[in-house]
């Protein structure tokens, strides 16, 4: 049956204009009939209380007030990596101790410029094995008289036109104490795990209306100890102006880890309608659907009118082939601004009617949880490649090529370890990073599957 669909695929995807698909077939001569049918999916939001946020491409940090999702606030944490493999002379002195950060996205009012970064030490280890979701706080340490230790604060100014790096500049204990911790394991320094490095919590001053989004796996992001090696028998400096720089995205011992907190109040937001901290599907608007993936708010959508109205084509000796089938999820461009992004890409999740999904099984079992290219299930590709459905930035709409996965869906056969005849009856949209604060508004009326199909007639 596959070498049939790749052969229709093959005749049908050569034609560039989706209103002229299958205008070169002649269903006389051919026994096929083409034809069209336009699905509008039902759909609604998902609220998900598990929002992994370990290993992320983001450390976020930050406060922002929206009206749909409520009020966001964030915390990131960040262990540091050995880089280089030259450890400081056992002759050096710390001159000053420097923490650099990449910006990589803001999520803020655009009067709202100046903004406050404050750095603490957790206390806790980041474990890299670990899971780590938005709802765990770490203990950041504290003064004997029960305040806060601060590493350091700078205030800066966002702005979106510049690719820049903030500098905040850390105490010189904190210095002294990597520089002590270099030289006492001088030899045997590989052995130096991260969770002895740190971990640093970026956090923001009180008053901040900003979200913040910086690149730890840019190599601008990293600690840097300026120091100079010194002569005690001399009392003279030996050599100056030295540094040792630590990393946030792996050196030497490939083990770091990050994740990011997160805490929403959602009391006067469209969604407050959400009860306690359990998944739960939720439909606040009738025209739209919503995403935020640091909140944990998806859009899903209900593929059962598909399954139903395909049905009865289905047989033992099946004649119907799905030629083209694309799901497109239009949004309202007005969401992005210098100052705010919307989420430019989806992947697609199998969920069932209450929106429960298995994200941990999307890489050990692809093919029964998420949808694959069509490359993928005619086994063309090096290993199972996901669908991800990137934006159109002139008509803001996000849309995907799922011609297999149609297929394969309507015969019953992406979930054929299970009980007979079941099959994905939702999807639930979800972005690459899982922990964006890149927030979208699709509108429901829009979010469509068209398929051009053909039977062959006995």
């Amino acid at each position: 049956m596959l070498g049939v669909i790749l052969v229709m695929a093959l005749a049908f995807f050569s034609c560039e204009e989706e209103n002229i698909l299958g205008s070169n077939i002649n269903p006389a001569e051919d026994r096929l009939e083409v034809q069209f049918k336009e699905f509008v999916l039902p759909a609604t939001n998902l609220f998900s209380d598990s929002v992994r946020t370990d290993r992320d491409s983001y450390i976020l940090t930050g406060t922002f007030t929206d009206e749909i999702y409520g009020k966001m606030e964030a915390e990131g944490y960040q262990t540091l990596d050995i880089l280089n493999t030259i450890i400081p002379a056992d002759s050096a002195r710390l001159d000053s101790v420097v923490l650099s950060l990449r910006f990589l996205t803001y999520h803020t009012d655009p009067s709202a410029k100046m903004h406050e970064l404050v750095v603490h030490q957790a206390a806790d280890t980041i474990h890299s094995a670990g899971i780590y979701l938005s709802n765990r706080k770490a203990t950041l340490n504290r003064n004997l008289d029960g305040t806060l230790q601060e590493l350091g604060r700078v205030r800066f100014e966002t702005d979106p036109s510049r690719d820049s790096v903030i500098t905040v500049k850390l105490t010189n204990a904190f210095g002294e104490s990597l520089l002590r911790l270099l030289d006492e394991r001088r030899d045997d320094f590989r052995t130096i795990l991260p969770g002895e490095l740190g971990p640093i919590a970026l956090s923001t001053a009180d008053g901040n209306d900003a979200l913040i989004g910086f690149n730890p796996n840019n190599a601008a992001s990293n600690i840097t100890l300026h120091y100079h090696t010194y002569d005690e028998e001399n009392m003279e400096i030996v050599e100056d102006s030295l540094f040792y720089r630590f990393e946030f995205n792996g050196g030497a011992n490939f083990d770091f880890s990050n994740y990011n907190y997160v805490n929403v109040d959602r009391s006067a937001s469209l969604f407050s309608g959400i009860t306690g901290d359990e998944s739960q599907v939720i439909d606040p608007d009738p025209d739209h659907v919503f995403l935020n993936p640091v909140t944990g708010i998806y859009p899903m959508v209900d593929l059962r009118e598909i399954y139903e109205f395909f049905e009865d084509k289905v047989g033992d000796d099946s004649n119907l082939n799905i030629i083209s089938s694309q799901l497109a999820m239009p949004m309202d461009g007005s969401d992005t601004t210098a100052f705010q992004q919307i989420n430019d890409n989806l992947r697609y999740l199998f969920a069932d009617e209450n929106g429960n999904f298995d994200g941990g099984q999307v890489l050990l079992n692809p093919g029964r949880n998420i949808i694959l290219t069509d490359d993928s299930y005619l086994g063309l590709t090096n290993g199972n490649v996901i669908t991800v459905g990137l934006v159109n930035n002139e008509t803001f709409s996000i849309t995907s090529d799922i011609t297999l996965f149609t297929q394969l869906m309507i015969e019953n056969r992406l979930n054929s370890d299970v009980e007979e005849g079941a099959f994905p009856t939702h999807l639930v949209m979800v972005p690459i990073r899982a922990s964006s604060f890149d927030q979208s508004t699709f509108f429901k009326e829009g979010i469509k599957v068209r398929v051009y199909y053909s039977v062959l007639n006995q």
